[in-house]
């Protein structure tokens, strides 16, 4: 790894860069996984982990803050879709065989798995934009910090 350029120093970028757009705490590292995902050079189990870390913030964020003392807007509108994506995780984590990392072949199993794994990015997607979670939309009870 070149000077200067180590994993530490990018994650402080990247955090400051999030900061900068007014992101803070859980909805700074969602931003931060978002921007993350898909990299050219990443593997599928990096992916499959940075889709995973965004639904694990979402699954503890969402309930308890953007929608604190709404259960029935969280229930009929978050609710379903998180389930989704709690079940997408694990058939993912199931699904994955490092042979899908070989450029060499892609197989009918490796085009299930790329398949699942772009129905998981979607439903997060959709979460994240139902819930306004980076939408730099105060919720209840937070300050934000611009």
């Amino acid at each position: 790894m070149l000077a200067g350029h180590g994993v530490g120093e990018n994650m402080v970028a990247n955090r400051r860069v999030s900061a900068g757009m007014g992101y803070t705490g859980i909805p700074a590292l969602i931003f931060f996984e978002l921007a993350h995902y898909g990299k050219e050079g990443d593997t599928y189990e990096n992916d499959r982990k940075t889709l995973h870390k965004i639904y694990a913030y979402l699954k503890t964020y969402v309930p308890k803050v953007a929608y604190a003392g709404k259960a029935d807007d969280y229930n009929r509108d978050i609710q379903p879709m998180m389930q989704d994506a709690f079940e997408r995780t694990g058939k993912i984590r199931e699904m994955y065989n490092p042979r899908f990392e070989s450029s060499i072949t892609c197989t009918g199993e490796e085009k299930t798995f790329q398949k699942e794994m772009d129905g998981l990015f979607e439903v997060l997607s959709d979460i994240i934009t139902t819930s306004k979670v980076i939408d730099k939309i105060k919720p209840e009870g937070e300050e934000m910090v611009f």
